[in-house]
C-alpha cells in the first residue's frame, strides 16, 4: 500500500500539531511495511529527499501572494499524490486543501481528510475568515470523502450538525523515561503562540501569584509580555522530543490553556511525562483527563491552583502513563489508521 500525507509543512516537525502527527504516523507506517511519502514545501532547505526512510516530496510554488501560497502548495501536493498513484491520500486540514478536494473529485475515494479542531473558533482569524472556514467545513463534510477527527467531541459535533459519521482517532505519544534531574523549580507551558492558547493569561496568573517558582514557556514565536518578570523564561522553536520530555518530567505542573481544538498533541505528550496537568476547563480536556487534573476558567483560579501546588507532592503520573499505554501509543494509533486505509483497497 502506498500512502501519501499532505496538508502539512513537512517533516521533521518544526511547526506544530499536524506536522508532529505526520512525522510519528509516517514512522509507524514505515515500520509496518508500508511505503509512505510526506509532502513538504520546497523552501525547507533542512530536508533531503528522505528522512528516517520516509520519502519526502518537495513541492515548488511561488509564495509571492502571501498566505495564498498554502492553497497552491496543497493543490499541487494532492495533484502529485494522485499522479503518483498512491492508494491513500491522507489530507491534514480542509481549508487550504478544499480547492484540490473539489477539483479532483473523481479521486475522492482515495482521500481521507483530517478535520482538525474547531478552526472557525480560533481567535487569530477575523470574522470574515471564520465564516469562510465554517463554509469550507460545510462543503467538505458533504463531499464523498472519508473524514476523521481526533476527539469524540468533534465526532459528536459532525453527527449532530450534519448527520455525518466521522472516524475518530486521537493523537499519540512516544514515552521517554530517560530522567535527568533539573535543579530549578518551574511550571511549564508548551504551546504555539496563538490567541486561543492563552499564553498571556498564564503569564498574568503567574505574575499575580508572586511565587519563588519559575514559569518556562516553549513556543514558536516571540511575543510582547505585558509585564517584565525575570522568572519567566521563554524558549523558541524547540522540537527535540527527548529534550522536551525531560523538561516535562521535571516540571512541577504542566499548564494546558488551550480553549479550542481536539486531542491536542501537546496534551497527550504531557500525559506521557508530567506528574500534574492543570488544564483550561472545557469538554475537550475533561473527556481526556477526567478527574485526574486540576481545572481553571480564569487567571485567578489558575493563580490559586499554582499557589496550592507549588510545593505539593500531588502526582497523577502513573495514571497518565497507564492511559497513554492503553490508548495513545503511536503504534496503536497507526493500526487504527491502517484499518481505515484498508477500506480504500476494498
Amino acid at each position: 500500500m502506498k500512502i501519501a500525507i499532505t496538508g502539512t509543512r513537512g517533516i521533521p516537525n518544526t511547526y506544530g500539531g499536524f506536522e508532529q502527527f505526520a512525522q510519528n504516523l509516517a514512522l509507524e507506517l514505515y515500520k509496518m511495511g508500508f511505503k509512505v511519502v510526506v509532502y513538504t514545501p520546497s523552501y525547507r532547505s533542512d530536508v533531503a529527499d528522505t528522512w528516517e526512510n520516509i520519502d519526502i516530496k518537495k513541492i515548488k510554488f511561488c509564495s509571492f501572494f502571501g498566505s495564498v501560497y498554502h492553497f497552491v502548495y496543497d493543490f499541487f501536493s494532492i495533484k502529485n499524490a494522485i499522479k503518483d498513484k498512491n492508494d491513500v491520500i491522507l489530507i491534514c486540514g480542509y481549508l487550504t486543501t478544499l480547492p484540490a478536494i473539489l477539483w479532483f473529485r473523481k479521486h475522492q475515494h482515495k482521500m481521507l481528510v483530517h478535520t482538525d479542531g474547531f478552526e472557525w473558533k480560533r481567535k487569530k482569524w477575523n470574522i470574515l475568515i471564520r465564516k469562510i472556514i465554517k463554509y469550507a467545513e460545510k462543503v467538505v463534510v458533504k463531499r464523498n470523502v472519508q473524514l476523521i477527527s481526533d476527539h469524540i467531541t468533534l465526532q459528536k459535533y459532525y453527527f449532530q450538525k450534519y448527520n455525518r459519521k466521522v472516524h475518530c482517532i486521537a493523537y499519540g505519544c512516544n514515552l521517554n523515561v530517560d530522567f535527568k534531574p533539573i535543579s530549578e523549580k518551574y511550571f511549564l507551558v508548551i504551546a504555539r503562540n496563538e490567541k486561543e492558547n492563552q499564553l498571556q493569561l498564564v503569564i498574568d496568573s503567574f505574575i499575580y501569584l508572586q511565587t519563588e517558582y519559575e514559569l518556562w514557556i516553549f513556543t514558536n514565536k516571540s511575543f510582547n509580555i505585558k509585564h517584565t518578570n525575570e522568572k519567566i523564561k521563554v524558549w523558541l522553536n524547540v522540537y527535540n522530543d527527548t529534550y522536551l520530555n525531560n523538561i516535562r518530567l521535571n516540571a512541577q505542573a504542566y499548564i494546558h490553556s488551550y480553549t479550542v481544538g481536539g486531542t491536542n498533541p501537546s496534551l497527550i505528550e504531557a500525559m506521557g511525562h508530567c506528574k500534574l496537568i492543570v488544564a483550561y476547563d472545557n469538554e475537550f480536556h475533561r473527556e481526556i483527563l477526567g478527574d485526574n487534573a486540576l481545572y481553571f476558567k480564569n487567571k485567578y483560579e489558575l493563580a490559586q491552583i499554582m499557589k496550592n501546588t507549588q510545593n505539593s507532592d500531588i502526582s497523577y503520573r502513573e495514571i497518565y502513563r497507564k492511559t497513554v499505554l492503553e490508548k495513545y501509543q503511536w503504534f496503536k494509533i497507526a493500526n487504527q489508521y491502517v484499518s481505515i486505509f484498508n477500506t480504500f483497497l476494498r
